[in-house]
């Protein structure tokens, strides 16, 4: 169950940063999560679990969710070379990296 996902676009072109180019964030259909879930700050944000995936993985960020899974809040990070890394949102730990 999605709460956020973000796609990023990157050039065709062969490139040495790891960095998206562009990012989008688009808003899933509210759940049963309160409003104010993501001002708590027992949270961490998007791009640091971004750069806790891409030190442990090289790659581009292709796309990143937040879902609810195992009793709490999960990012799903899935980067270039079908590479999925989950991180749990509370305390940042990696959960699980998936190579597809």
């Amino acid at each position: 169950m999605s709460l956020y996902s973000a796609n990023a676009d990157t050039p065709t072109s062969t490139t040495t940063t790891s960095e998206p180019t562009n990012v989008e964030v688009e808003e899933q259909p509210q759940n049963s999560l309160s409003d104010d879930l993501f001002l708590h700050s027992d949270y961490i944000e998007v791009r640091e679990a971004i750069d806790i995936a891409m030190n442990e993985v090289d790659g581009v960020v292709e796309e990143v969710t937040l879902e609810r899974d195992r009793g709490g809040l999960e990012y799903e990070i899935e980067l270039s070379h079908d590479t999925d890394v989950t991180i749990n949102a509370q305390t940042g730990e990696i959960i699980d990296i998936e190579y597809d």
